[in-house]
């Protein structure tokens, strides 16, 4: 997915187990009262193309449960993003860049979380 592309759900739940590679700043937008769910792996393009970001919209839940290695970090801006993989070093359901909440919800579903000081919290953390 290209910078300022949108991968937009309709009004029905669904899971996607495809990889995805991103550049730039691509947004995910979920429709309110659905639940969608990305298995796939979410990693980066090939350089020189730009390093990819994550941005969560649209008041539904988005579940990221792939082995992403992104890197530019995520952006919570409405909604719920609820991770639930991680391999400390290699790959987490969020990439490897910083969180960011901007109007949304992180909610965890690991055994455990780790916030490093590149966390910036905007709003609140459930577990």
């Amino acid at each position: 997915m290209a910078a300022g592309t949108t991968l937009a759900f309709d009004n029905n739940n669904h899971t996607l187990a495809n990889n995805i590679v991103i550049a730039g700043d691509p947004i995910f937008d979920v429709t309110s009262g659905t639940t969608q769910t990305l298995s796939g792996a979410i990693s980066d393009a090939a350089s020189p193309a730009p390093a990819g970001v994550v941005e969560k919209q649209g008041t539904g839940k988005l579940i990221l449960s792939g082995q992403n290695t992104y890197s530019c970090g995520t952006v919570i801006s409405a909604g719920v993003l609820q991770v639930t993989n991680s391999t400390p070093g290699i790959s987490s359901s969020v990439g490897t860049g910083a969180v960011t909440l901007d109007g949304g919800t992180l909610q965890n579903e690991l055994v455990k979380l780790v916030l490093k000081k590149n966390a910036v919290p905007r709003s609140i953390l459930h577990n």
